[in-house]
């Protein structure tokens, strides 16, 4: 039954992580789709629907937490939720203006040292600056002497490898 079930999702898997049984999921979902699941309930003025989701979100950010992979990004989520779940309706005012806009109202709740988990959703350009000189900096460990003649600069090859 779990096999068939898995079998529907085959095309949004990869192969799983060492040391890691089960699928992984191939991107996380974005915050706007979370927030937007939030936003419908309170549109239809239920704000004890919202405040469920709010929860289940709290819960799941919780759970994630414990797996190193998703830490930062789960206290990321969880620093918003806390405020959002102190009070449902701190949001009514960015509400009529869509998503996205609730989107970057939840930004802002962000604290600064976790925003760099969440920089992909505010910042694409900055998300990917940062992940090209993550990249360089884990080459750059493995590549050697500069003086040897087969050393390639490191940029080149984590530019190589992005393209």
């Amino acid at each position: 039954m779990d096999a068939q079930m898995l079998d529907h999702w085959k095309q949004y898997r990869s192969k799983p992580l060492p040391n890691s049984d089960g699928p992984r999921w191939l991107t996380p979902p974005p915050l706007e789709s979370l927030v937007g699941i939030y936003a419908e309930r309170l549109r239809s003025g239920r704000v004890d629907a919202a405040v469920v989701v709010l929860r289940t979100m709290w819960a799941v950010a919780s759970a994630l937490r414990e797996d190193q992979r998703f830490q930062a990004r789960a206290d990321a989520l969880l620093a918003m939720l806390s405020s959002t779940l102190s009070n449902p309706t701190v949001d009514y005012s960015a509400l009529p203006y869509g998503d996205q806009a609730m989107v970057q109202q939840w930004l802002t709740r962000c604290p600064p040292q976790l925003v760099p988990a969440l920089r992909n959703e505010s910042s694409p350009g900055d998300n990917f600056r940062h992940t090209f000189y993550s990249l360089s900096e884990e080459v750059a460990r493995h590549a050697g002497d500069a003086s040897d003649p087969a050393y390639i600069e490191p940029r080149l090859v984590a530019a190589a490898l992005l393209a």
